[in-house]
């Protein structure tokens, strides 16, 4: 990519997704409950770690939820950083509902959408963004990485590339993924999404 040569700062940002919890085996919305990695989990965040161990990273920034910060830990380890928390890259809130299960909501509103009280989908994508934009403006060196959650990360997506899908809730995001964003004179692009460490992907 001739991007470093073309513009100032971050050209390149690996967008993760925290490893895996017992509310994500139970499909209950997470949300803002500070939830502790699972042993899979914990298992995906070393697995990045290793995977991104070479790559020239100059910050490693997440969410402040412990699954966020947990799983940003091995890959700041890695390359001899401390992770930053962002508290503009929280998960999305959904109120009440937090620790209810997925179906359950739908059953009852038609969407998690129309549940009272959610964090809509243009709240949680302006503050982001906002999050993202400043993450890249104050940042010095060409890479770096973030670490967030489905809602967060599909709603940056969305917003950075939105030819990606009609609704941001389709675009996949794993448990323990990453995401390769790329910025050159036209703006971001997806050069890659929802890899996981083994797919035979690499950074």
């Amino acid at each position: 990519m001739n991007a470093d040569a073309e513009i100032n700062g971050v050209a390149t940002v690996y967008l993760m997704r925290h490893g895996r919890t017992a509310h994500n085996v139970s499909d209950r919305l997470r949300g803002r409950s500070d939830l502790e990695l699972d042993d899979a989990g914990r298992a995906q965040a070393e697995a990045l770690g290793a995977l991104f161990a070479e790559v020239n990273l100059s910050r490693v920034l997440a969410s402040p939820l412990k699954r966020a910060v947990h799983t940003a830990e091995p890959v700041a380890r890695a390359v001899g950083l401390r992770v930053e928390p962002v508290e503009g890259l929280n998960d999305r809130d959904y109120s009440e509902w937090t620790g209810v299960e997925r179906s359950e909501v739908i059953d009852r509103y038609g969407s998690i959408e129309s549940a009272p009280g959610v964090e809509s989908w243009e709240a949680l994508s302006a503050r982001v963004t906002q999050a993202f934009d400043d993450l890249v403006a104050e940042s010095v060196g060409a890479t770096i990485a973030i670490v967030g959650h489905d809602a967060s990360n599909r709603a940056l997506l969305a917003t950075l590339a939105p030819d990606l899908a009609s609704n941001p809730e389709d675009i996949p995001q794993s448990t323990g993924c990453w995401n390769c964003l790329q910025r050159d004179t036209g703006g971001w692009t997806v050069a890659v999404l929802d890899a996981t460490p083994g797919d035979g992907r690499y950074p």
